[in-house]
C-alpha cells in the first residue's frame, strides 16, 4: 500500500520515479483473507479497492440459552414452590392416572433417591407413596431443598407435569397434608370405584385354597354303594363351598 501512493503521488514530481517491483511475500490467499479482514475495519475511500468483505455472521455459541420442554418444566415447579400458593390447579382426574400404573408404591417411608440419574429416571409408580409422604412431612423451611429436588425430577422432557403439580399441592395445601393415607406396602391393578365381583375374589383366593385330602373312593371305588358314594361326594362339595 506504501508504494502503490508513492506511485499515485509520483505524478507531482518534477523528476521521473522509478518505483521497484515489489514481490508479494508467503501465501497469495492469506495476503488476500489478510486484506479482506483490514478493510472490514478501514473506512471507505477513494483509493479502496472494489472488493467488499464477506458480511459479519452472527456466532452461534455451545452455551447459549435454548428454548425446550425441560428448561419450561423446571421453571415452573421451582416457582411454584417458590410463591408457596394457596391454591394451584393439578389435575382433573388423578384416580385416570394411577388407574394406567400397573403397580403403586405404598405410603411407607419417604423418598431417598439423591443420585442424579435415579432423580432424572424417578419410577413414578412405584416412588409414588414415598414422593407423598416427602411431600406431606415439609414445610416452607424445606422450599430450597424441595426445588432443587423438583428441578432435577422435571428436567425430563417426557415428565407427566399433572403428576409433579399434585405433588407440589402435597407441599403446599394444609388439606391435603391431614389426610391419612393407607398403609399397604404396594397396590396392584388400582381401578377406581371398583367393586370386588365373586369371579375375582375366588381367582385371587384360589391359591390359597386347601385340596381336598381324598378318600377311600379312589382306592375302594368299585366296592362302595350307592348310598356311601353319595355320602362322600357330599363331603367333597361341602370342602370345596
Amino acid at each position: 500500500m506504501i508504494l502503490e501512493k508513492s506511485k499515485q503521488l509520483s505524478v507531482f514530481s518534477p523528476e521521473k520515479i522509478q518505483l521497484p517491483p515489489l514481490e508479494p511475500v508467503g501465501e497469495t490467499h492469506l495476503i488476500l483473507r489478510s486484506r479482506l479482514r483490514r478493510e472490514s475495519y478501514q473506512r471507505q475511500n477513494s483509493d479502496s479497492d472494489a472488493l467488499q468483505p464477506a458480511e459479519d455472521e452472527p456466532y452461534a455459541a455451545r452455551d447459549r440459552w435454548r428454548v425446550s420442554q425441560g428448561r419450561t418444566n423446571v421453571v415452573e415447579c421451582t416457582n411454584l414452590i417458590r410463591v408457596w400458593p394457596s391454591a394451584l390447579p393439578t389435575t382433573r382426574d388423578l384416580a385416570g392416572i394411577l388407574q394406567n400404573w400397573p403397580t403403586i408404591g405404598g405410603y411407607k417411608g419417604c423418598f431417598g433417591k439423591v443420585l442424579l440419574t435415579d432423580l432424572l429416571d424417578v419410577q413414578w409408580a412405584m416412588d409414588w407413596g414415598s414422593l407423598v409422604n416427602l411431600c406431606r412431612e415439609s414445610s416452607s423451611k424445606d422450599a430450597y431443598r424441595l426445588m432443587f429436588l423438583f428441578a432435577i425430577m422435571s428436567f425430563r422432557h417426557d415428565v407427566d407435569m399433572d403428576v409433579l403439580r399434585t405433588l407440589v399441592a402435597f407441599i403446599v395445601l394444609q388439606d391435603l397434608k391431614v389426610l391419612s393415607p393407607p398403609k399397604w406396602p404396594a397396590y396392584s391393578q388400582f381401578r377406581q370405584n371398583q367393586v370386588p365381583r365373586i369371579d375375582y375374589l375366588l381367582q385371587l383366593m384360589k391359591s390359597c385354597l386347601v385340596p381336598y385330602r381324598g378318600d377311600i373312593r379312589s382306592t375302594f371305588e368299585f366296592n362302595l354303594n350307592p348310598k356311601q358314594r353319595r355320602r362322600l361326594e357330599s363331603a367333597e362339595l361341602a370342602h370345596e363351598k
